[in-house]
């Protein structure tokens, strides 16, 4: 990932404001060291595919609504909120540990800007 950056650097890329990306730990270290004034957030979409690939198969439409209204949520405080809503409503179902993990992991790198 440096030697790209550095080639996108040497073609007259400028310092970025926002750079979005998956989670890789080796990505983001590069972007830190190739880009120090740029902010860093996790791309949403892939944000989401990762945590609804570890619901339930069956019946988690309802979580799958409610972690979308996260991402679209008009404030920070309201995405916040509903996090937590999402995460009592399933703590205690086991289907749903791993992915309530992810998102309580990852939920500030994903909802940054």
């Amino acid at each position: 990932w440096s030697e790209f950056f550095e080639d996108l650097r040497m073609r007259g890329l400028t310092t970025p404001e926002l750079i979005i990306s998956d989670a890789h730990s080796g990505l983001i270290k590069s972007i830190k060291s190739q880009f120090i004034d740029s902010s860093w957030q996790c791309c949403t979409f892939h944000f989401l595919k990762n945590i609804v690939e570890r619901f339930p198969k069956k019946n988690s439409e309802d979580a799958k609504l409610l972690l979308k209204s996260i991402f679209k949520a008009p404030t920070y405080q309201h995405a916040l909120q509903l996090k937590q809503e999402l995460i009592t409503k399933y703590q205690n179902n086991p289907k749903y540990s791993e992915a309530l993990n992810i998102l309580d992991q990852g939920f500030e790198d994903a909802a940054q800007f």
